[in-house]
C-alpha cells in the first residue's frame, strides 16, 4: 500500500479524496469506500505525505465540462474548480440564472422572463493572479491563505469569495484524524445516509449548508441572490454525485477494476432518488430551500448522467415523489 511505497500497486484503492486529506489508503468497511472521481485530482502531481509522484492517467476521469459563476449581472465560463477567466462572458437571466449564450436575446430561452442588456464587470487583474496561483496550490493550507489574502485586498469580488466557500474546510484536515466532514460537498451526505448522523449533527448540517458565512457574503456580492444559490447547491451536489457515489464501490461497482461510467444513470439513480427522498421530506428546511436543493440535486444528476434520467424517473414517480422540469 502507499504507507509502504510511493505509489500502491493498485491504483483503485488510493483515492482521491484520501489524497486530499494526506491519507495512505484505508480498509474497505462501511461509509468509509474510498474515493475515486475527484476533479482535484490530476493536476501534475499528488502527495501522499511528504513524497510526490505523477498521477496515475490510466484512472484519471474524463475532464468534466467547465461550469460558469456569475460574476457582476454575466456569467464567466471558468475550469472545474479553477480561477476565473474573463475569455468567454456570457449574459445571465435575473429570473432563473441560466446563461443566455445568444447576444441581445430580448427574453430567456429557458423561462422566458424579459432580459436586461448588461455586462459584467470584470475581474481585477489583481485577484485574477491571485486566484490563478491558488488554482495551481496543491496543498489547501496554502491555497486557503492565498484566497484569503486576495479577499482582503478585492473584499469586492465575487470570484474569490466563491473560491473560498467551495474550498469549505478542507484547509483543516488533519494527518491523524480521517475526517471526510472536512470536504464541503460532504454537507449533503446525511441525506444519503440519514441513520449515520445524529439530530444534531444533522441541524448542524443545514446551517452550513444554508447559513454559512461565506454563504451570505457570497450572495451579498451576487447581483441576483436566489440564482446564486440556486449554481451553489447544483455544484455541491455534482460534488457529492462524483466524490461519495461515482467514486465509491459500494454505489458505483467496478469490473476488474475498471469502472463502467457509461452505467451511471442506471447504477446511481437508486441513492439519488433516495437522497431525493430525504430532501423532499426534510420538513426542517422550509419550502423554497427543499424545493431550491430538490431541482439542484436532480439537474446535477442530469448533468452527470448524459441527460439520461429514465431510471431515476421511473424510481421517483414509483415512490410518488416530484418530477422536475428538465432543463
Amino acid at each position: 500500500g502507499a504507507d509502504s511505497q510511493i505509489r500502491t500497486g493498485d491504483l483503485i484503492l488510493t483515492k482521491d479524496a484520501l489524497y486530499l486529506l494526506s491519507y495512505i489508503s484505508m480498509p474497505r468497511t462501511g461509509n468509509d469506500d474510498i474515493i475515486h472521481n475527484l476533479p482535484w485530482f490530476g493536476k501534475g502531481e499528488f502527495t501522499i505525505f511528504s513524497e510526490k509522484c505523477a498521477p496515475p492517467p490510466q484512472i484519471r476521469p474524463e475532464p468534466i465540462p467547465p461550469l460558469t459563476f456569475r460574476g457582476g449581472s454575466s456569467y464567466h465560463k471558468v475550469r472545474r474548480y479553477g480561477f476565473m477567466t474573463q475569455s468567454e462572458t456570457f449574459a445571465a437571466c435575473p429570473r432563473c440564472g441560466k446563461t443566455l449564450e445568444v447576444a441581445g436575446a430580448a427574453f430567456c430561452p429557458h423561462c422566458g422572463s424579459p432580459v436586461a442588456a448588461a455586462q459584467a464587470a470584470p475581474v481585477p487583474e489583481g485577484a485574477l493572479a491571485l486566484l490563478e496561483k491558488a488554482e495551481r496550490q496543491t496543498d489547501p493550507v496554502k491555497k486557503h491563505k492565498l484566497l484569503l489574502e486576495a479577499q482582503a485586498q478585492y473584499p469586492d469580488c465575487l470570484e474569490v469569495a466563491q473560491e473560498l466557500l467551495f474550498l469549505g474546510r478542507l484547509h483543516e484536515r488533519s494527518p491523524k484524524k480521517l475526517d471526510f466532514s472536512v470536504i464541503k460537498c460532504h454537507l449533503l451526505h446525511f441525506y444519503l445516509t440519514p441513520d449515520d448522523f445524529s439530530a444534531a449533527q444533522r441541524q448542524q448540517m443545514r446551517a452550513e449548508l444554508f447559513e454559512h458565512p461565506d454563504l451570505k457574503r457570497c450572495q451579498e456580492l451576487a447581483p441576483d441572490a436566489e440564482a446564486f444559490t440556486r449554481k451553489y447547491l447544483e455544484r455541491l451536489c455534482r460534488d457529492f454525485i462524483n466524490v461519495f457515489l461515482r467514486g465509491s464501490n459500494r454505489y458505483m461497482h467496478s469490473f476488474f477494476g475498471l469502472r463502467l461510467d457509461n452505467r451511471i444513470s442506471k447504477v446511481l439513480a437508486s441513492p439519488v432518488a433516495q437522497m431525493l427522498g430525504c430532501v423532499h421530506g426534510d420538513t426542517e428546511l422550509d419550502f423554497q430551500r427543499r424545493a431550491m436543493l430538490y431541482d439542484a440535486l436532480y439537474r446535477a444528476f442530469l448533468l452527470e448522467a448524459g441527460n439520461d434520467a429514465k431510471w431515476l424517473d421511473a424510481l421517483l414517480s414509483e415512490g410518488g415523489l416530484p418530477l422536475p422540469a428538465k432543463p
